[in-house]
């Protein structure tokens, strides 16, 4: 059970971040270490911990083993790590195929743009390579395009603008061929509506 000093969680590679995280006993030993990071530091940290995890269920206890009882502040880690691991969910439930409403955390009172720019190089990493298969789970959500278009649009100007940006061309595409496919069908109903009021008459016609 390691309790290191700040200095050591300085120099931390990404693979010591990761199997910090794994450590239980040593994150709550280096509590007060962890308090003591500058704001740029703890992100980074975060950062090497949760940027490639992918079972946040499991690191989701940790939030409140990082609790220091002595420092609750807004600056403190437990609360940057909690911020950071909230912002994960709420990015993975968009894919989540149990989520029937995916747009929503882009609109009303779930959509906090400073959440996801606190910890803007982590969102864009857990989202890059993913923009096809998000932009496709927004245009499914029954959530207004336009409200999510417009989420996207103000994250898209954000220091995490580059991935929403993508996500928001491509979200954007996807409506307007929806919307296109919508419309052809409408008019192909139209177009056999006469066709099968004849077929009607004609059956009649045969009837009587």
């Amino acid at each position: 059970m390691p309790k290191y000093t700040p200095e050591q969680l300085r120099n931390f590679k990404p693979t010591d971040a990761q199997a910090l995280l794994d450590d239980e006993d040593s994150l709550i030993a280096s509590r007060e270490a962890l308090d003591e990071l500058s704001h740029s530091e703890k992100r980074q940290l975060i950062f090497h911990m949760l940027s490639n995890r992918t079972d946040l269920k499991g690191v989701s206890h940790l939030s409140d083993a990082l609790r220091n009882p002595t420092l609750q502040t807004n600056d403190c880690f437990h609360a940057a790590f909690s911020r950071a691991l909230e912002v994960c969910r709420r990015l993975d439930s968009i894919t989540d195929s149990r989520n029937k409403n995916p747009g929503r955390i882009f609109i009303g009172e779930e959509f906090n743009v400073d959440l996801y720019n606190e910890h803007a190089a982590l969102v864009q990493h857990r989202l890059a390579g993913k923009e096809q298969e998000i932009a496709h789970c927004l245009a499914n959500s029954p959530s207004s395009p336009t409200e999510i278009a417009k989420g996207l649009r103000i994250l898209s100007v954000q220091p995490t603008g580059d991935v929403f940006k993508t996500i928001l061309e491509k979200f954007g595409k996807l409506m307007v061929a929806k919307s296109k496919k919508e419309k052809e069908e409408e008019v192909s109903l139209l177009d056999e509506s006469p066709s099968s009021d004849d077929e009607h008459q004609k059956g009649c016609c045969v009837l009587f």
